[in-house]
């Protein structure tokens, strides 16, 4: 069975981290990247270990590749349902019109962003953002200017296999795990926990298939 994983779904959560070095750390999941010998495969084991689930396989693009993505083929159009206002990176924030909107890839990875709190955009947003990168990319870029920027892709997958396993983007569904968490102090800090009997509902799902 092979399962995908977001880096988006870590952001505040606390819980154990896993480190390759056999060591373990009680923090933010966000943190599961860096810790211990650090990188993709600690964030494998932590999500492993959090839902009792095996993972494959695993890709990692950073934001400024991701980004770079976007601008190779000169951004995407993107329908927003209201005017919204979201964090820049390069500046202080970026003012969007409802309606449909050509965005280059800071425009894109900054709406991604948002679209993880929930606040300015629905978690919809996020998958459908992604979607949308992915489709165009398929269909515009160069095969050659394709494998030139997965390369700088983390994953446990050769760059023929990543580039050759065949995805139905359209059947990717978006699983939201915002119903099963409560806030909490610890030591002073604020944290984002799960609920366990949620994290158990949530790994039925992931393995229940129709």
């Amino acid at each position: 069975m092979s399962c995908v994983c977001s880096s988006f779904f870590f952001v505040k959560f606390q819980g154990t981290i896993y480190n390759n070095d056999g060591t373990t750390s009680y923090d933010k999941l966000l943190f599961a990247y860096a810790f211990g010998s650090g990188g993709a495969e600690n964030v494998r084991t932590t999500v492993s270990k959090l839902f009792n689930l095996p993972i494959d396989y695993y890709a990692v693009i950073d934001l400024e590749t991701f980004s770079t993505l976007i601008d190779s083929v000169n951004g995407i159009d993107y329908d927003l349902q209201e005017d919204t206002r979201v964090r820049a990176i390069t500046r202080v924030v970026f003012d969007f019109n409802k309606g449909t909107n050509g965005l280059n890839g800071e425009e894109v990875v900054a709406l991604m962003m948002a679209a993880t709190d929930g606040r300015n955009l629905s978690e919809e947003n996020l998958l459908n953002l992604i979607l949308a990168v992915i489709n165009k990319t398929e269909n515009e870029m160069p095969q050659k200017q394709l494998k030139e920027l997965m390369s700088q892709i983390e994953t446990n997958l050769s760059l023929d296999q990543l580039l050759e396993k065949k995805i139905e983007i359209n059947s990717i569904k978006p699983l939201s795990l915002s119903g099963g968490i409560r806030d909490d102090m610890i030591d002073g800090k604020y944290f984002v926990m799960f609920e366990k009997d949620y994290l158990k509902s949530v790994a039925e799902e992931l393995t229940t298939f129709n």
